[in-house]
């Protein structure tokens, strides 16, 4: 009978605790996500919060765990490492922001973590969808600038995949290399001492503008390079650009010049014989009567000219006119032959005028681009590109015409090259 009623006590005493038991956790606070799913977009930081199902009578820290395939700080960063609810309150946020995420379906879960003032809530996980950044190739627009007064050198963004179209400003900075002869401050200056291209919503080009300050002699070359940018960039053609110093934008080109041979009609002739894409016609009346007494002279002033002395068939195409340089440009030797032809950097001009039928009986002229290149001191090289033939290559210049873009040059790889002597 005595075990009976111990027995009985202990069974009585075990419902008390356990009825206690059960109300204080019924007491305890309750923390949940606020959300099961959040998003953090691209480029903006997202606010994540938790909610207690009361005001807290203090401070109250609720701890996470982080699972999930982005990878922090490195996708992401974040605010704090847990979420603390101030006294009297019953949320708290901590703000994700993203970083170089861009590699696409990634995901963040944050998991409540159990403590010993709160109970994990109905929401204890929630997953933050991450956005992929859209990566982006970089380049100079071109790889050699000149600065005669000022110039404007361009970088440009394309997206790696589809169709670029950034919705916030891009910022590529670049610096001047150690390689510099000129002298930023003394030689030159960078307008509004920017060091980055700023790229505008809206366009895919960003500039700056370099001015002349004093020429000095070896002082004649600038390097601007873009380097140690975020994953985010890709470098494209050019990640850097070279701007030559040079006062006078022809340079060693002024003087005068004597014709000294002709180098790519043969050239033509023989590879479009070979496989019979133009016909005998095309090659009856090329331009190939020059001689030593051809003169082209080139003179530096407010506005650069060359004067002609032609007797030749030259003279069917080069007239007086104003020279300005406009940029430069590879142009590939194609007259060695073979798969692989020395590529050589030229210079391109803008000719105020000539003759672009290339034809003593029909006249058409117009401003024109031809290629510029100083071989050494005495010899110049000239690519004539920019001309529409009647007398020659007839069949040849509508063929290129035809499959030519809007604004394209026909003829611009069907060249025709010279190399005149100077003059001593």
């Amino acid at each position: 009978m005595r075990n009976l009623i111990l027995l009985f006590s202990l069974f009585l005493l075990t419902g008390i605790w356990t009825s206690c038991s059960d109300n204080d956790d019924d007491d305890m606070l309750d923390v949940s996500f606020a959300k099961t799913a959040y998003f953090l977009p691209a480029n903006e930081p997202v606010k994540i919060e938790v909610t207690a199902n009361s005001a807290v009578a203090e401070n109250t820290v609720v701890k996470f765990g982080i699972t999930g395939s982005a990878v922090k700080d490195e996708d992401y960063t974040l605010s704090a490492e847990e979420f603390v609810i101030p006294a009297g309150e019953s949320s708290a946020f901590i703000e994700m922001t993203p970083k170089d995420n861009f590699t696409a379906d990634r995901d963040v879960k944050l998991s409540i973590l159990s403590g010993t003032n709160y109970k994990i809530g109905k929401n204890g996980v929630t997953t933050v969808t991450v956005e992929s950044k859209e990566q982006l190739i970089y380049s100079f627009v071109q790889e050699y600038y000149a600065l005669a007064n000022e110039v404007t050198v361009e970088v440009e963004v394309k997206a790696v995949a589809g169709t670029y179209g950034q919705k916030e400003e891009v910022h590529i900075p670049f610096t001047i290399g150690d390689a510099s002869t000129a002298k930023e401050g003394v030689n030159f200056e960078i307008e509004g001492g920017v060091k980055e291209f700023v790229i505008p919503v809206g366009s895919s080009k960003g500039s700056i503008k370099i001015k002349l300050l004093n020429e000095e002699e070896g002082k004649d070359r600038i390097i601007l390079e873009t380097k140690d940018l975020s994953e985010r960039f890709i470098p494209g053609n050019f990640d850097e650009a070279i701007v030559k110093v040079d006062g006078k934008p022809m340079g060693r080109m002024i003087g005068k010049w004597v014709f000294e041979e002709e180098l790519l009609l043969n050239y033509w002739k023989s590879s479009y014989l070979e496989w019979q894409q133009a016909p005998e016609s095309d090659f009856v009346n090329m331009p190939v009567n020059n001689t030593n007494k051809d003169t082209l002279e080139f003179i530096a002033g407010e506005v650069d000219e060359m004067k002609t002395i032609l007797t030749g068939d030259l003279k069917n195409y080069f007239r007086d006119c104003e020279v300005t340089y406009v940029r430069d440009e590879k142009e590939r030797l194609i007259e060695e032959g073979g798969i692989r032809p020395t590529v050589v950097t030229m210079s391109v001009y803008h000719l105020s005028k000539a003759n672009v039928t290339f034809s003593a009986g029909t006249v058409k002229e117009k401003e024109i681009e031809i290629g510029f290149r100083m071989i050494d001191d005495n010899t110049l090289e000239i690519t004539l590109y920019d001309y529409e033939p009647t007398d020659f290559y007839q069949t040849i210049y509508e063929g290129m015409k035809a499959v030519a873009g809007e604004g394209e040059i026909a003829m611009r790889y069907i060249q025709l090259r010279y190399h005149f002597t100077k003059v001593k």
